[in-house]
């Protein structure tokens, strides 16, 4: 009996030794990390991409946007191009951030990138540009998320590093306990955007998208995250991926679904980047 306890004590010792171990790297990952983050934040300017593809057992979905983004010290100048559909059924959505203000036009385009009408002719005179914000000074939502990247170590289970081809890569796995406070965390940022929306008497397709949204957050279970982040040879953080995988019960059916989200940053501080409507 004395050498069980004697062993039950040793055991616990080193499973605390372990634990702190543990989390001492996390802490160090997480800090250079950080890092990473706050240099990409001092970039002057540069061209980007974001990807993200939804699939399930019976179809994937993929949207991908291009975009640049130029420095104003105290405002960002940007412009993105999201195009939906293949051929002559695509749409493009454009949105420029420029001087503080966001401008936004779309329509159907044809296969040379040129907007062109319901009887599928060039249009003489492209889309008008529209203001949707008069006060806008940051980074599209998704490169928000590499340029100002919080990590809280109590969210994770684990941090893997590795290098790779000059560039460091670290894979972070989410604990269950973030897992589950993640979806109401979710549907409390869904409801802020669709307030402040419907105050400011947004269009009528973005409320849409909004409430589209906190519906279909409603019905998810998370099942487990990932996250890759990607650090260049000079210590930039450059790309950001997320991995998810959810249940989501659509018209009373379960099913499985796999997200992906992409945000890489393909080239910086660049000396012919402008913004121009």
């Amino acid at each position: 009996m004395k050498t069980k306890k004697v062993f039950l004590i040793i055991f616990i010792v080193f499973f605390f030794i372990l634990t702190a171990c543990s989390n001492n790297d996390v802490s160090e990952h997480i800090s250079s990390i950080q890092d990473a983050s706050d240099k990409a934040t001092q970039l002057g300017n540069g061209k980007f991409s974001y990807v993200n593809v939804v699939e399930n057992e019976n179809e994937k979905q993929t949207q991908e946007t291009e975009g640049v983004f130029v420095d104003q010290v105290d405002y960002i100048n940007w412009h993105t191009e999201l195009v939906l559909g293949d051929g002559n059924d695509k749409t493009l959505n454009e949105i420029i951030q420029k001087d503080k203000k966001q401008y936004q036009r779309f329509g159907r385009i044809n296969g040379d990138d040129q907007f062109i009408g319901s009887d599928n002719e060039v249009l003489t005179e492209e889309p008008q540009w529209r203001i949707i914000n008069e006060d806008a000074t940051g980074y599209p939502d998704y490169l928000q998320s590499v340029m100002n990247l919080e990590l809280n170590a109590d969210d994770i289970e684990k941090i893997e590093k590795k290098e790779e081809n000059d560039l460091t890569i670290y894979e972070i796995a989410y604990n269950d306990s973030y897992l589950s406070s993640l979806k109401q965390n979710n549907i409390a940022e869904i409801n802020e955007q669709l307030d402040k929306a419907k105050q400011e008497d947004a269009d009528p397709n973005v409320i849409s998208s909004l409430e589209n949204s906190l519906s279909s957050n409603e019905t998810i279970t998370y099942k487990s995250i990932k996250l890759i982040l990607t650090v260049d040879d000079t210590g930039v953080l450059i790309g950001k991926e997320l991995h998810s995988s959810f249940e989501q019960t659509v018209n009373g059916s379960s099913q499985n679904i796999q997200m992906t989200d992409r945000v890489e940053i393909l080239e910086y501080d660049g000396t012919d980047m402008k913004i121009e409507l």
